[in-house]
């Protein structure tokens, strides 16, 4: 059976996110409503087996497509959840949340680079897009770029005052800031302890 994970849906308050892009789509699209609900509740195994026969009687649409996705996401199934956001934007190259999938998923294969180009791409056409923005500066921060990030982060701030993931990273890139001013302090104390050792 696929693992059940909480990492995407439980994670820097998804969960609310993602029940309103899943109703909305449930009220557009007549799907298997087990299905969403299953998805909802973290019950991915199950949540698939519903999607996927859903999926099988519309296999061109995209939102179908990117709504299994996110299951295969959440039981951290992220090659076949690529797949499926892949062929999302195939048929519909414009469907923003498939494009932020996508990149979530290069990301947890540890595609950084790749995950970079996906969400830069997307804010080139919508540059306040404040998901792209947060999940941008995430990846950065990740691989060490705090400054970059910040950039990013306070782009968000400046369109959602409130967003507190953007705070709360915010937080990391000082912490890290000081971290590395305390460290370098440290060894410029231990360089010139050394060099009096060294004069008596």
């Amino acid at each position: 059976p696929l693992k059940r994970s909480s990492s995407f849906f439980f994670r820097a308050g998804k969960l609310s996110l993602i029940k309103r892009r899943l109703l909305k789509e449930y009220t557009t699209q007549k799907g298997d409503f087990k299905g969403y609900l299953k998805l909802l509740l973290g019950d991915f195994d199950d949540s698939i087996a519903d999607l996927e026969k859903c999926l099988s009687g519309s296999p061109q649409n995209p939102q179908f497509l990117n709504t299994v996705g996110l299951a295969y996401f959440g039981a951290d199934e992220f090659l076949i959840a690529k797949r499926h956001f892949s062929k999302a934007l195939e048929i519909l190259p414009d469907f923003d949340d498939a494009f932020l999938n996508l990149a979530k998923c290069e990301r947890q294969l540890g595609n950084y680079m790749e995950s970079n180009r996906i969400l830069e791409g997307l804010l080139e056409r919508k540059p306040k897009n404040e998901i792209a923005l947060f999940e941008l500066a995430n990846n950065l921060l990740n691989t060490g770029k705090e400054a970059a990030a910040r950039v990013h982060l306070e782009t968000l701030l400046d369109i959602w005052p409130t967003n507190g993931n953007a705070h709360n990273l915010l937080s990391q890139i000082d912490r890290i800031v000081v971290n590395d001013k305390l460290f370098i302090r440290m060894q410029q104390i231990l360089k010139n302890s050394e060099g009096l050792s060294e004069d008596d």
